[in-house]
């Protein structure tokens, strides 16, 4: 990190990975902690590039105060979406962060603006998919629900509506798969009408959770006994 002039604010970065030795496509979260002794009044935050991976910011900065050994330190934490995209062994280089204090309010007191980088980059073991699983998406938890709406008496013509609810713990809502190719049949005439999805962190900051709401428009093409496809 770039020193800091006499009478400056001190600070510091650092990493945290939810976890080191992900999956191919796993999504891992990377947490950034910016600890400053003066609040912060810009952060501008250099990601490490890679054609290994993908990372995107999720949320941040919040920030808070921490209190360790009777020092007092103004924490602000962002959180990205990390996804690597091949197996092996990767390294990314340090993150660099760039911004100003906010200024006191006796003047500038020292330099108000900062260059950090964090004390090291981050080190990944990538392990590959799963052979023969298509699609491949690894996830620590998924449920999936399915709704049927006005539906007093099912007649050839007369449409209604299904909704399909993927869950997730591992995955945002926009990374799970439509199941629609799985609802055609010669039955039904399928129609999609909308597409709901939702991304939000667990309270522990370790996991996404993940929701995709589809609602499709069912048109039974004949009479008597139907069966809607099993869904998987």
């Amino acid at each position: 990190s770039q020193p800091m002039l006499a009478g400056s604010p001190s600070i510091r970065a650092e990493t945290s990975l939810s976890t080191p030795q992900p999956y191919v496509q796993e999504s891992v979260i990377l947490t950034l902690r910016v600890l400053s002794s003066d609040n912060l009044k810009t952060v501008d935050v250099g990601l490490p590039k890679s054609d290994a991976v993908v990372i995107n910011k999720l949320d941040g900065p919040s920030t808070s105060v921490l209190t360790r050994g009777g020092k007092s330190e103004i924490q602000n934490e962002l959180h990205y979406l990390l996804i690597p995209l091949r197996s092996g062994r990767l390294h990314l280089e340090p993150m660099h962060v760039t911004g100003s204090f906010v200024q006191s309010g006796s003047g500038y007191g020292g330099n108000r603006e900062f260059n950090v980088a964090t004390d090291r980059g981050l080190d990944l073991d990538v392990k590959p998919a799963a052979p023969g699983v298509q699609p491949w998406l690894p996830l620590q938890h998924l449920a999936l629900r399915t709704e049927l709406q006005g539906v007093p008496k099912v007649e050839a013509g007369q449409p209604f509506t299904l909704m399909v609810e993927l869950t997730a713990v591992g995955a945002g809502g926009a990374q799970l798969p439509s199941l629609e190719s799985q609802l055609q049949t010669p039955d039904f005439r399928v129609y999609r009408e909308k597409s709901r999805t939702s991304a939000e962190l667990t309270p522990d900051g370790r996991y996404l959770n993940g929701v995709r709401r589809d609602s499709f428009t069912l048109v039974p093409q004949y009479g008597g006994d139907l069966k809607l496809p099993e869904l998987r």
